[in-house]
């Protein structure tokens, strides 16, 4: 870096006081930027002097929000509507984000895909740090001062309320300047029904987030408050207040385990365009909410949802649906297949019993998590924008190959991953997260589909996927051949994982030299004799083989260059380990005694393995001196016909 830089950036940082977050903020919005104009504006900027906070990291958080990017200015403010150390959920956020209309949209982008973007931005820059918890669940906080510095710059339109008494209802009041409201407590529902409606008409966001309060505030209430609760009387429940007073609200967010009803005044919120509502004692949708004609996302989590409204296929703008209802929503309505512009589709109920014709109407939809009973898989063949992963059980009772075709999973670029279950009796559950889950019944109840090993691989033949897969799961697949698109390396391009499952009549690995695979598992495969790994890429990290009950020999492990996990288990006729396709010099008892016994020939080793487990196995009584890792391993070896032994990367 040029002396000059060096010297501007000693300056600024001294400005910053010495302050970790003033200079962790100034660094963010500076280490990509290579324009000399930019520091020298930052260093000469009249915000060093700002006086409205008596925090002296001020200046420096108000300069890094001034040189903020002009889109991420209004999502992050918006962040100040919830209160100071609220974790904030990654998808919630860019949801309000989307209703608001505060994300551009790109020709051939995803609008969700965008908000992520936008998202990861504001944590680069550190106006949103992590909050925490588990990393991979996204949630996120705002820093106290960073909040500090959000609600001074949304001159009063986010604001944030805790309401757990009465007198807070007469004291806390809300101003006709507020946009954006979040009211939190046991009482929020009775301070809502309290604000003056010449101050909600200006509300765009209302969040009311009462989590799991109930039951114990009734004796604190005036009756002259109004408030359409019982909380003593649990069959009465507690239902919504009036709704009519938010005429121009676009997000509606409701998390209160105890709501029971939803007003039917909630057809008068013409612009409502995001609504979450989160109940465990929720049962029914009105059918009013079919009315929202401008809603574009409609989010629903309560466990105890049975039915969704007839009507809900007249809500013709929406792109974004959840349903989450446990396993209580059995049937969804036939007009749901009106919804010609959904994006995302989830319904989270075990296996639906009934999914109606017409679901080819979803042309657009780039994502789908159910669970759905299904008797055809042709009605997927539009999908061609479908992300993410797809599982069929039961495949089995398909008999008409045309319609196996029909799904085309051959035009499916964006698919993940692809499960293919036959029958689903396998005794491993599958580990791979499932978005689209169908389980094949018959077409009457006689009984599964005997058929043919021509039958079968026939239908597999019908289900190639396109080269883009990069996760593959086969299970219980009753034929001794495979289709050709399983062996050639083209057609699984981009295969990352494979598995193999209860597939008892394949002979040998069904597939070639596939470039880019790390991961295989192989499990209950009983006609596999001699697996030979000179097949697979050199570059393969994971092999686990276990339950294959006729295994005799593996060979070729000196091919495998990159292997650091190698677990093979109850493969109780297996009797060899080989480097190479013929078998090496083998020694007795190496993990009995490592002092001794251990031949000097053939001292290779597969070095980049850092877990190592051997056990049930036990033909096993020869253990080759090179399957010892010479640098640090977990190994476990135990149940075989050589004696046990366990090393820890740690040395005991």
């Amino acid at each position: 870096m040029p002396k000059h830089f060096v010297d501007m950036g000693r300056e600024i940082t001294r400005k910053c006081g010495g302050l970790p977050l003033a200079v962790k903020s100034i660094a963010s919005l500076l280490r990509h930027e290579t324009d000399e104009e930019v520091w020298r504006e930052i260093l000469e900027s009249g915000l060093w002097e700002i006086k409205e906070s008596k925090e002296e990291i001020f200046p420096a958080l108000q300069i890094s929000y001034a040189h903020l990017p002009a889109h991420l200015k209004p999502c992050f403010l918006f962040c100040s509507t919830y209160p100071k150390d609220y974790e904030l959920e990654k998808m919630d956020l860019i949801r309000s984000w989307i209703a608001h209309g505060y994300i551009e949209s790109r020709r051939n982008r995803e609008i969700t895909e965008i908000g992520v973007e936008y998202y990861n931005e504001l944590k680069e820059r550190s106006f949103l740090d992590d909050a925490g918890v588990d990393p991979e669940e996204d949630y996120s906080k705002l820093h106290d001062i960073i909040h500090d510095l959000a609600r001074l710059n949304s001159e009063n339109e986010h604001y944030s309320v805790e309401i757990n008494q009465p007198l807070d209802i007469q004291e806390k009041t809300v101003s006709r300047e507020v946009y954006h409201l979040y009211v939190g407590g046991s009482m929020g529902l009775g301070y809502v029904n309290r604000i003056p409606q010449e101050n909600m008409k200006g509300l765009r966001t209302i969040i009311i987030d009462m989590g799991k309060y109930l039951g114990t505030w009734e004796k604190y209430f005036d009756p002259n408050l109004e408030l359409m609760v019982d909380c003593q009387d649990s069959s009465k429940g507690v239902t919504l207040c009036d709704l009519t007073k938010f005429e121009v609200l676009r997000v509606l967010i409701m998390e209160w385990d105890s709501l029971t009803k939803i007003p039917h005044s909630i057809s008068e919120l013409k612009h409502l365009t995001y609504l979450s509502i989160s109940s465990t004692h929720l049962k029914m949708l009105p059918l009013s909410i079919g009315l929202l004609y401008n809603l574009v996302d409609l989010q629903v989590d309560c466990n105890s949802l049975e039915y969704l409204p007839d009507n809900i296929g007249d809500l013709a703008n929406l792109q974004f649906l959840c349903i989450d209802s446990g396993d209580n929503l059995k049937e969804i309505p036939k007009s749901l297949c009106s919804l010609t512009n959904l994006l995302e589709l989830t319904i989270d109920s075990q296996f639906v019993d009934y999914v109606p014709h017409g679901l080819v109407n979803f042309p657009s939809i780039t994502k789908v998590q159910a669970c759905w009973k299904v008797r055809t898989i042709g009605w997927l063949k539009d999908m061609k924008d479908l992300k993410g992963m797809l599982c069929f059980q039961n495949l089995n009772y398909i008999n008409n190959l045309e319609d196996a075709k029909r799904a085309n999973l051959r035009n499916k670029c964006k698919l993940e991953s692809l499960q293919l279950f036959w029958d689903y009796k396998d005794v491993f559950a599958s580990t791979m997260d499932s978005q689209l889950k169908l389980k094949l019944v018959p077409e009457a109840c006689e009984g599964g589909i005997v058929g043919t090993d021509d039958v079968h691989f026939s239908l597999l033949e019908c289900l190639q996927p396109h080269p883009n897969l990069m996760k593959l799961l086969v299970s219980g697949y009753p034929s001794t051949i495979v289709p050709g698109w399983m062996r050639d390396p083209l057609l699984l391009q981009s295969i990352e994982e494979l598995r193999l499952r209860s597939c008892g009549y394949i002979q040998s690995l069904p597939f070639g030299n596939l470039h880019t695979l790390q991961y295989l598992v192989i499990h209950q495969c009983s006609s596999i004799r001699t697996i030979q790994l000179e097949q697979l890429p050199s570059q393969l990290e994971y092999l686990q083989i276990w339950l294959c009950e006729h295994l005799e020999l593996i060979t070729g492990f000196g091919h495998l260059d990159m292997l650091n996990t190698l677990s093979i288990g109850r493969c109780n006729t297996l009797k060899s380990l080989t480097m190479d396709g013929l078998q090496l010099v083998e020694s007795t008892e190496v993990f009995g005694d490592l002092s001794h016994e251990i031949p000097q020939i053939n001292r290779q080793s597969i070095s980049s393995l850092t877990w190592l487990s051997i056990t049930s196995c036990g033909s096993l009584h020869l253990l080759p001196d090179w399957l010892i890792p010479s640098g640090p391993c977990d190994v476990l070896v135990r149940g075989c016909g050589c004696p046990d032994y366990r090393k820890s990367k740690k040395g005991f």
